[in-house]
């Protein structure tokens, strides 16, 4: 940093190299922050160092701070690139107010005042700026990492949520599925019942039927053996001919009777088939 001495007279003035400005944008930066010190500039260092600062207290912050902060040299190593930048930018504002401190002072080198650009106050407030502008750097990466894990967690859980929707609406499908085949098995085994009670309906009056033929043959044959026993040789023959066609006939009938239960007894087990398979 620029000092300047008062050698008597002479009003000599040694100023320390100026480092250059890196953009327009640092420039115009620092010239809107001059005027916030231009009224201490005024003053004497050693009056502001009274002001509430002793002269050990200051060269302590001034010292601590020292190891933390680098104006002349790179700036020091970080993690967080954040913080690096808003470093570097401080310490560009920080030359830049130099420079036009150093400025002032060769302007006003008439007065014969000796101080130190900037003032130990205004180093301190530099150094303050500093440290609250890498808390805020590092208060600002913790929040991009807390965002960053909040907007992850945001995603498994969506994704969870669609899978668990997905999964949902597969089940409720599969349900209606099965529920649709049942419904319809239901409804088959339903007619299939109908279908046995009318065949077994049906089948029941044909044997009713074919009883009441076989007894009405038994009562022709019964007296066609009594009018045999009573009649004549030719009307015995002639008897004898017809009870034989009528034992044909009923030996006919018992042989569809005997088919018309072996009918009911298959419908039967295709009836309890059906039912076992719903």
């Amino acid at each position: 940093m620029p000092t300047f001495f008062n050698n008597g007279p002479s009003n000599k003035v040694a100023v320390a190299p100026q480092p250059q400005k890196r953009s327009n944008r640092h420039s115009s930066t620092a010239k809107e922050e001059i005027p916030r010190f231009r009224t201490q500039v005024s003053h004497s260092p050693y009056q502001m160092n009274s002001n509430g600062i002793t002269q050990s207290r200051s060269g302590h912050r001034i010292n601590r701070m020292s190891s933390e902060v680098f104006i002349d040299g790179p700036p020091p190593t970080t993690p967080d690139g954040h913080t690096d930048v808003r470093v570097s930018l401080l310490e560009d504002k920080i030359r830049n107010i130099e420079s036009e401190l150093n400025g002032r002072a060769t302007s006003n080198s008439r007065q014969n005042m000796v101080f130190s650009a900037p003032s130990e106050a205004q180093r301190l407030m530099m150094n303050e700026i500093i440290e609250k502008d890498v808390m805020i750097g590092q208060l600002k990466s913790r929040l991009q990492v807390l965002s960053a894990r909040l907007e992850r967690q945001q995603m498994e859980y969506d994704e969870e949520k669609s899978l668990t929707q997905k999964e949902s609406i597969e089940s409720r499908n599969r349900y209606l599925s099965v529920k649709k085949r049942v419904q319809q098995l239901t409804e088959q085994l339903d007619g299939c019942d109908k279908i046995k009670d009318e065949e077994i309906n049906k089948i029941t009056k044909e044997l009713t039927t074919l009883k009441e033929q076989i007894r009405l043959r038994d009562q022709e044959i019964a007296a066609l053996k009594t009018r045999l026993a009573s009649s004549a040789d030719g009307e015995l023959v002639k008897l004898r001919e017809e009870l034989r066609t009528k034992e044909h006939a009923n030996v006919e009938l018992q042989d569809e009777l005997v088919n018309k239960n072996a009918k009911i007894k298959q419908l039967e087990r295709v009836i309890d088939d059906l039912q076992n398979r719903a």
